[in-house]
């Protein structure tokens, strides 16, 4: 991925597009509310660098909604790929419990989604606010996910993405069990929802150590799991907007938490594994909490690194 101008793995779970008609909104599932907009084909460049675009003008309080399928209760997350073409840009999108949210498009392409709990039949709108105005879209999504995730096109039925898998990651003569430093450079793409995990382990809960983003709350977790005692520091951390580099060593009265050159000077006491232990590093738990989001980097050091290095590896 590299929407923010440098290189990461892209790490989503299974979603499905709900839309049926993502790209086509002349199709008669896109309709308006009170009054219908004016759409028109077009051939312009759409995000995706083909041609192929809708031309949206608002005709006196019109608006374009797309029709899908929810169960309510669940949260589901709209999203359009929009550019200003004429007159102020001045948007709104209603998410599937019809929620207003006011955006101002540019005349560059940008993606504007909404997060809803639904109550009823599913609809994604969204409104040209001053009559006269146009606006460009594509790529129309709605998914049952508390965020947007990528895009997923469709052509008269939705459509699924699989879940994304990282695999091939060593095994027990690769990593140091009595001693050493996981290693992260993250992204997440929520706060909270799911626990995201990159656990250092022998595939079960009882010998791991690990970088966990918790489900219920803004923290960021780095627990080591041992028969012999276990830690847990834990730190409120915003990880959906700039990339966070983060360190954990580990070793015999040892440890340290370093987040974003930041020693966060936590208790050293503590026990590690017998030699051999660790040997499966996973984007995931054992028990299938899978790490979702962007990663730049995950390394394992062989050596407890100074707090020196440790402060050098992780400055932004």
């Amino acid at each position: 991925d590299y929407t923010d101008g440098t290189a990461s793995i892209l790490l989503e779970p299974q979603s499905t597009n709900l839309i049926t008609h993502s790209e086509d909104f002349s199709n008669a599932s896109w309709t308006g509310g009170a009054t219908t907009a004016t759409i028109t084909a077009s051939t312009n460049i759409n995000p995706s660098g083909e041609n192929g675009t809708y031309l949206v003008e608002n005709v006196t309080g019109s608006q374009l909604g797309g029709v899908a399928s929810v169960t309510s209760g669940l949260s589901y997350t709209g999203s359009f790929y929009v550019r200003n073409v004429s007159g102020s840009g001045a948007i709104t999108l209603r998410d599937v419990n019809s929620v207003a949210t006011p955006f101002t498009a540019t005349s560059e392409w940008q993606r504007f989604s909404v997060t809803g709990a639904a109550t009823g039949a599913g609809r994604l709108y969204i409104n040209v606010l001053t009559t006269g105005d146009i606006i460009e879209v594509w790529g129309a999504q709605i998914e049952a996910l508390p965020y947007s995730t990528s895009y997923i096109p469709t052509s008269g039925a939705i459509a699924t993405r699989l879940a994304d898998v990282v695999t091939g990651a060593g095994d027990a003569t690769t990593f140091n069990s009595t001693e050493g430093v996981l290693y992260a450079e993250i992204n997440t793409l929520s706060q909270t929802g799911t626990f995201r995990q990159i656990n250092l382990s022998n595939g079960t809960t009882s010998s791991r150590v690990y970088i966990s983003k918790r489900a219920s709350n803004d923290n960021l977790e780095f627990r080591m799991e041992n028969p012999l005692g276990g830690l847990n520091f834990s730190f409120a951390v915003d990880t959906t907007g700039d990339f966070v580099k983060v360190a954990f060593r580990y070793g015999v009265n040892n440890f340290a938490v370093f987040i974003n050159g930041v020693n966060k000077n936590v208790s050293p006491i503590g026990s590690t594994f017998p030699s051999g232990t660790l040997n499966d590093l996973q984007l995931s738990s054992s028990i299938n909490q899978h790490f979702y989001g962007k990663v730049k980097s995950v390394i394992t050091f062989n050596t407890a690194l100074t707090d020196a290095e440790l402060e050098c590896l992780t400055t932004i």
